[in-house]
């Protein structure tokens, strides 16, 4: 489904891929790849920016610097904003009705979720796990749209891990003080470890034919 829908995308607005790739770095402000990315371009850079530039999907922070190899002086204007918008809602049909769900309801069940702190039981909250609510939308938004990664499965993997934690604890030690921070968990796609304890777990749990 993802691959269709950038394709509507690049169709929609005549974009080539690697148009939409600087996009989306610029759009997140992700310069230190942006530019680890202009050598793959080559020559085809200069065309690339100053097409996204003249269509007006981009625009300069200062318009005293010249040139388009100053990333950081680069930003997604509101023509490619609509762009991102469009990039960031999910379409799809089912028994001849259309459906839409955008990224901010995927990433609002996630916040939702995600514990705001380490309290549990008689445990009081010792730290806070929610933080950086923006750069979690950024880094989630990444995981879905550019690494593919599937919010069901990230969700599941989320509930496992806080289920897992609450029924570990004991009356002399809160396992919820071990748990990541938003931002880290997303960072470091904590989610794909209880993935697999989970698969481990549904196999341990398997009934085992009788041999008779």
């Amino acid at each position: 489904m993802l691959k269709a829908i950038k394709e509507q995308i690049l169709d929609r607005y005549n974009l080539t891929c690697d148009q939409l790739l600087i996009l989306e770095l610029l759009f997140f402000k992700e310069y230190i790849e942006c530019e680890n990315y202009i050598p793959k371009l080559a020559q085809n850079y200069e065309i690339i920016m100053q097409n996204l530039f003249r269509r007006d999907f981009i625009k300069l922070y200062d318009e005293n610097i010249v040139g388009m190899k100053h990333v950081r002086n680069l930003c997604v204007s509101l023509k490619g904003e609509n762009v991102m918008k469009a990039l960031r809602e999910f379409k799809w049909e089912e028994k001849g009705e259309e459906f839409y769900i955008s990224i901010e309801t995927y990433f609002n069940e996630f916040w939702d979720t995600f514990p705001s702190s380490d309290r549990w039981n008689k445990y009081n909250a010792t730290r806070a796990l929610k933080s950086d609510k923006n750069g979690c939308n950024k880094k989630y938004t990444k995981l879905i749209l550019e690494e593919g990664y599937k919010h069901e499965d990230i969700m599941k993997a989320l509930q496992f891990q806080i289920q897992l934690f609450k029924k570990n604890s004991t009356i002399l030690e809160n396992k919820m003080k071990f748990f990541q921070n938003s931002s880290t968990w997303l960072q470091q796609k904590t989610f794909l470890e209880y993935l697999e304890l989970m698969k481990v777990e549904q196999i341990e749990n398997e009934p085992k034919d009788l041999i008779l």
